[in-house]
């Protein structure tokens, strides 16, 4: 907290826009299960991943039960130390894509390791190795995707296929976005927040498909569907 200038739970609980009750139980170890949207909220205001209030918590006691951030074969947290066996790391890259205007390409880093489950690997016919795990920044793609969600990237599906949601590169620039085929072979570049008029498809030509790099399709939102 005082790496981000919050000297008190109080201060803590205005910026996050919680209640400060909610804020003393989590810091106090007493919730030892809070909200998803709560941990969301408080990881906003100390600009961290929700996930790393389980190792960066003040208290030891805050969210014993999803050590080591772990996700089971539903995408959601579990506990890795019932049995790390069943767990594999993927790389979480120090990447972000943009479900807005895009990012610039840089090279990329892993950050830090995600444990997910093995079984869930196995049952979608996925590789360990092809699996990445990137965060995603603005709201072009919710509410399927939100802003600060992490995205987990099938490097090895780089085929497009109508309605799926890719990583792309376009121009340098990393964004997330779903692609939709015409009737020309042309293809949409389409955000789902069709609510906010800024987000305007873009179409790009069958000749000019290959300025388009796909990186990975997109396979699941950690904690959440797709």
């Amino acid at each position: 907290m005082k790496e981000r200038g919050i000297t008190t739970p109080t201060e803590l609980a205005r910026i996050s826009g919680l209640n400060q009750p909610t804020v003393h139980r989590i810091l106090k170890g007493e919730s030892m299960d809070p909200k998803l949207s709560n941990l969301k909220a408080l990881a906003k205001a100390l600009g961290a991943h929700y996930w790393q209030l389980t190792e960066n918590s003040e208290s030891a006691g805050v969210m014993e039960n999803l050590n080591d951030n772990a996700y089971d074969a539903s995408g959601n947290p579990a506990n890795v130390f019932e049995d790390s066996s069943k767990f594999t790391n993927i790389a979480f890259l120090d990447i972000e894509l943009a479900a807005g205007s895009g990012f610039c390409a840089d090279q990329e880093r892993t950050q830090d390791l995600i444990p997910i489950s093995k079984d869930w690997i196995f049952e979608n016919n996925y590789s360990e190795s092809s699996l990445k795990a990137v965060t995603v920044r603005g709201d072009s793609m919710s509410p399927r995707i939100q802003d600060g969600d992490i995205l987990l990237i099938n490097t090895a599906d780089k085929k497009p296929r109508s309605g799926n949601v890719y990583a792309i590169a376009v121009d340098d620039e990393l964004r997330v976005k779903r692609l939709v085929k015409r009737m020309d072979n042309s293809w949409i570049i389409s955000s789902d927040n069709k609510a906010d008029l800024s987000y305007v498809d873009e179409v790009i030509s069958y000749n000019n498909f290959e300025q388009l790099r796909i990186i990975g399709r997109a396979v699941k939102v950690l904690m959440g569907d797709l």
